[in-house]
């Protein structure tokens, strides 16, 4: 009402009462937050870290985040090392970037070739092979052994390192239609010509073999408890990192917080030379085990409190092994329990 009688003086009351108005707008308004990407993307550098297959290359995406505070654009660096991250050298994307359809050949036999196909947009890759060096390919089409079905979906896995003819997929349960959170581990004794079950309700992806020692495998269930065979798949036993008294790796006489007891499993690595040295990657560490899952040791780099782990590579052997965590801080790696996590710093390459 007041705002109505105002209105009804001359001009100059009318523009009083509006600037009345604008103010009193104005004082209701809350303050400007700060600068939108500095709150979702915070001007960090967050690394992803990855072996290439079939050598001792590592290979780290580095993407930098704006920010207006940091006065940072978006960028994303490449680099790649073939000394366990003694020394890196920043390539071109082309250089890390590899072929999402090219999975290469069999470790023991370099003329069997296979290669992911995607049928169509939003379905999972399948598998071709071909034995005449690439001329000619076809389908794997993972027909279940013992039935007249095929898997209704499969993701690779891993070849086994030593025998040319097994590999291993995660792949749709019979019955389960394409809904992926109904899987099992699948193994192949026939170059992909035919599968069999070798454990139900597994998570995908999660998988890991002993190169040395193929006989043992790990996968995950559920994202929680960590499945470990020595046989091949033949028999399994249930470990569950943080599900016993553990002590940090680093701090050998205290107990790990209680928070990161309930693990949420999303990688899993297997020592290349000592199968009973298993890691299993969790967003706030690493589980490590050195007897093959009686006793585990939490390792957590020093890093922002909100940082979370989303890749893992486990290299190297004997003295000279050493541990990488691409984190949303950055790339660490630990070479000596005793020594610590160390942050790798990029800066003069970036420049």
């Amino acid at each position: 009402m007041t705002c109505v009688k105002r209105l009804k003086v001359g001009r100059l009351s009318s523009c009083i009462a509006c600037l009345v108005i604008l103010a009193d707008l104005l004082l209701t308004i809350p303050p400007k937050p700060a600068h939108a990407l500095d709150q979702v993307l915070p001007g960090k550098r967050e690394a992803s870290v990855f072996m290439f297959p079939g050598t001792n290359k590592i290979g780290v995406i580095l993407t930098t985040w704006p920010s207006s505070k940091a006065n940072t654009m978006y960028q994303e660096s490449y680099f790649v090392s073939s000394d366990l991250g003694k020394r890196w050298q920043r390539v071109k994307r082309a250089d890390v970037m590899l072929d999402p359809l090219n999975i290469g050949a069999y470790p023991a036999d370099s003329t069997a070739l296979f290669r992911r196909k995607l049928v169509r947009l939003g379905s999972p890759m399948l598998l071709e092979r071909s034995s005449d060096g690439g001329k000619t390919w076809e389908p794997i089409e993972a027909h279940v052994k013992g039935t007249s079905e095929i898997l209704p979906w499969y993701t690779f896995c891993a070849f086994h390192p030593k025998d040319s003819r097994t590999l291993y997929v995660i792949g749709g349960l019979l019955g389960s239609g394409n809904a992926s959170e109904s899987a099992g581990l699948y193994v192949s004794h026939d170059s992909g010509h035919s599968f069999a079950l070798l454990v139900a309700n597994v998570d995908d992806r999660q998988f890991a073999i002993g190169s040395s020692h193929p006989e043992v495998i790990c996968v995950s269930m559920f994202h929680k408890y960590l499945l470990k065979s020595e046989d091949s798949g033949e028999h399994w036993q249930v470990v569950v990192p943080g599900l016993c008294q553990v002590r940090d790796c680093l701090k050998t006489n205290e107990f790990v917080q209680n928070e990161f007891l309930q693990p949420w499993i999303t990688d899993i690595a297997i020592n290349a030379t000592d199968p009973k040295i298993i890691f299993a990657q969790c967003s706030a560490g690493i589980w490590r085990t050195d007897d093959g899952g009686t006793n585990w040791c939490f390792l957590r780099p020093v890093m922002d409190a909100d940082a979370t782990i989303s890749s893992l590579v486990v290299a190297g052997s004997g003295s000279d092994k050493a541990i990488f965590a691409g984190t949303t801080s950055g790339l660490y790696v630990l070479r000596d329990a005793g020594k610590g996590w160390e942050l790798v710093d990029f800066e003069g390459l970036l420049k």
